[in-house]
């Protein structure tokens, strides 16, 4: 557990190994926002992280988000398809969250 509190800037960094993937075929972004009283992230924002550096298996992300409210907060990692041509991101199966 952190602790975070308004006006702080959170980094996260994400470390992808997606096989035969390139990196302009997903986005990386976190999931952020206050915690509810179930323990969801509720009225989520989304921040799509940026390549930081990479070798020939994976690649580390990197983003950050600014902390605006008090209270809990929670953020989470996710994967999700990308191509200009790509109607829907959300496809079912194709979205992974860590």
């Amino acid at each position: 557990k952190h602790e975070f509190h308004v006006g702080d800037t959170i980094t996260v960094e994400a470390t992808i190994q997606a096989g035969d993937l390139s990196p302009e075929h997903i986005l990386v972004q976190i999931y952020f926002g206050k915690i509810d009283p179930d323990g969801n992230i509720a009225n989520g924002q989304i921040q799509t992280l940026s390549i930081k550096a990479q070798n020939e298996s994976e690649w580390l992300y990197e983003g950050s988000f600014l902390v605006e409210y008090p209270g809990r907060y929670g953020y989470a990692a996710r994967i999700i398809p990308y191509h200009e041509g790509l109607i829907h991101a959300f496809t079912p199966l194709k979205i992974r969250w860590e």
